[in-house]
């Protein structure tokens, strides 16, 4: 079965750094835009919370556990619940600083 991930000639993953220029560049236009905490829909947070639920059932059908995927469809069933579901997912840190209002 192949790596889900790009890998080497060695089979290893690859580094950041082996990436070609251009996803570098887009790389740190994406982090830019998370410092700006520009949430400009590129990939809705509501979508980040239906594809982690597919994640936990398949888990769940693989009798594996996913705990991490159980924390993030926590937080975006609030990220959604506070109506910022059509929001980009970065705005997950605004869903983090509601939360920690409360």
């Amino acid at each position: 079965m192949a790596a889900p991930w790009p890998t080497q000639a060695t089979g290893t993953p690859r580094c950041w750094t082996h990436r070609s220029a251009e996803a570098r560049t887009a790389a740190l236009a994406e982090a830019a835009e998370l410092a700006a905490k520009d949430s400009t829909p590129t990939g809705p947070a509501k979508f980040m919370h239906k594809d982690l639920s597919l994640v936990l059932e398949a888990a769940g059908n693989a009798g594996a556990a996913a705990p991490l995927a159980s924390a993030g469809v926590d937080l975006y069933a609030q990220l959604v619940a506070q109506g910022l579901g059509d929001l980009d997912l970065a705005v997950v840190r605004q869903a983090i600083a509601n939360l920690a209002r409360l």
